[in-house]
């Protein structure tokens, strides 16, 4: 399963680095809590997918979602990796998942995918997922393919590439533009959400 470190900002932009993930266990319970509450009703009917759904336009329904979106932690982390390469990047996408028990998986994919570049590419973007709920091996939060952000275009993930993200309520993961990842099926009795923030080149 995919693991934690600690939350020191140049240790978690070398690991992104090599692994293309960071969890940080734990690190903002209270305000999970409170952005789950504020987009409750609003997630509750959002638009389903398969057992999947889906809420956009976070700020105008969260105020504790803006906090979210600009933890200094997170910045820091795209500071590291996205400026070297830009002179500023921009926030280009929030949104939050429940996932239904029984959802239907998500198609494997990379964020990069929107772009016609080939791999291995330069990152692009980071994502930033918060766990409003636990991820756990069972409820198909997220499945992740480490390192696959260095793999060539050509090469095919087996399943025995994907590795569950595992993680308390409140914790965040990040990971880079080009690692393979995807929601899996949700085999418990409850569902789980998660709010995440996309960071992205500003000339993007």
């Amino acid at each position: 399963m995919a693991g934690s470190v600690p939350a020191d900002p140049d240790a978690l932009g070398q690991a992104l680095l090599a692994h293309g993930h960071v969890v940080v266990e734990g690190l903002e319970r209270e305000l999970t809590v409170q952005t789950a509450a504020e987009i409750e009703a609003a997630l509750a009917s959002g638009s389903p997918e398969g057992g999947t759904r889906r809420l956009g336009a976070l700020f105008s329904r969260s105020q504790t979602a803006q906090a979210l979106a600009l933890h200094p932690l997170v910045l820091a982390l795209a500071d590291h990796l996205l400026l070297p390469t830009c002179a500023h990047y921009q926030l280009n996408f929030t949104g939050a998942t429940a996932l239904d028990p029984g959802c239907e998986p998500q198609r494997v994919h990379r964020d990069v995918g929107l772009y016609p570049f080939r791999h291995p590419c330069p990152i692009t973007q980071i994502q930033a997922v918060w766990a409003i709920d636990a991820f756990t091996s069972d409820n198909g939060g997220l499945s992740i393919v480490p390192g696959s952000q260095h793999w060539t275009h050509e090469r095919e993930p087996t399943e025995s590439d994907f590795v569950p993200v595992v993680m308390p309520a409140g914790s965040l993961l990040v990971y880079t533009s080009a690692l393979l990842h995807g929601t899996g099926v949700n085999d418990t009795s409850e569902p789980v959400a998660s709010v995440g923030f996309q960071y992205s080149l500003g000339w993007l």
